[in-house]
């Protein structure tokens, strides 16, 4: 029987997809794997024209863009780390592999660190 032919949707249908979108959206905001779980249920319990099955998507795009950016960011942030390392090392050819580390560890090193760290991360943005 086509969608359309279907009856209309209980209240009570109606009032429990709403929960589960909201925990989707909401889910999905603050922690991502449950916002994920709760869309896939929204999603796959209730019906087309259920008013939460538009909240499971809303739900399921916001986990897709939060996790992509979190993967963007995160590559960003190693190939920094990498990048200020690596000029660290240009700039101190003297330091064995376990100097740099105890370099890099060295609290009275910060500033020159967060310099390095912060000229890789604008070079990455294009900044």
């Amino acid at each position: 029987m086509p969608e359309e032919n279907l009856p209309p949707i209980p209240v009570q249908e109606q009032q429990a997809s709403i929960v589960w979108g909201v925990l989707a959206v909401v889910g999905s905001l603050f922690c991502w794997i449950a916002g994920l779980i709760f869309s896939i249920i929204g999603l796959c319990k209730y019906r087309k024209g259920s008013a939460g099955r538009v909240l499971s998507w809303i739900g399921l795009v916001i986990f897709i863009v939060i996790t992509a950016a979190t993967g963007y960011v995160t590559y960003v942030a190693i190939g920094a780390t990498r990048e200020a390392m690596e000029n660290i090392q240009r700039d101190h050819p003297e330091f064995t592999e376990q100097q740099l580390l105890e370099y890099m560890r060295d609290p009275a090193n910060k500033a020159e660190i967060k310099q390095y760290t912060q000229e890789s991360v604008n070079a990455a943005f294009g900044i």
